[in-house]
């Protein structure tokens, strides 16, 4: 699926009438575009985050992208360890600015394309 407003690759999981899991890649155009996934509560551990990030990934490098980037809070260890899994490498940590303004401090993984 593409999102016609950022013209990015994106997923949404559905169960019934509800999304429970929806994930893209912003700045699309970039070299290396910034991955943003979210999974309801109540259907973590049941593999939706690992197929999301796997259409998102084949799509990356489809296009010619040299890699994905993403952040996640620190207190986040389930995505953590689910991103190095996938093959993210984390770089450290980095000061974001959230949308009301205040910043806060996540930890920055990087995906790399063995041929890029």
């Amino acid at each position: 699926m593409r999102s016609s407003a950022m013209n990015a690759p994106c997923t949404h999981i559905w169960r019934e009438d509800a999304i429970i899991g929806h994930s893209f890649l912003w700045k699309f155009g970039h070299d290396i575009p910034e991955l943003g996934i979210a999974i309801a509560d109540e259907f973590h551990g049941k593999k939706l985050g690992h197929l999301s990030m796997q259409t998102l990934i084949g799509a990356a490098k489809a296009a010619g992208r040299k890699g994905i980037e993403l952040t996640t809070n620190p207190k986040n260890g389930a995505g953590f360890h689910l991103y190095q899994k996938m093959g993210f490498q984390y770089v450290g940590d980095i000061e974001i600015t959230i949308a009301d303004g205040t910043h806060r401090i996540e930890r920055k993984l990087v995906y790399t394309f063995p041929d890029a």
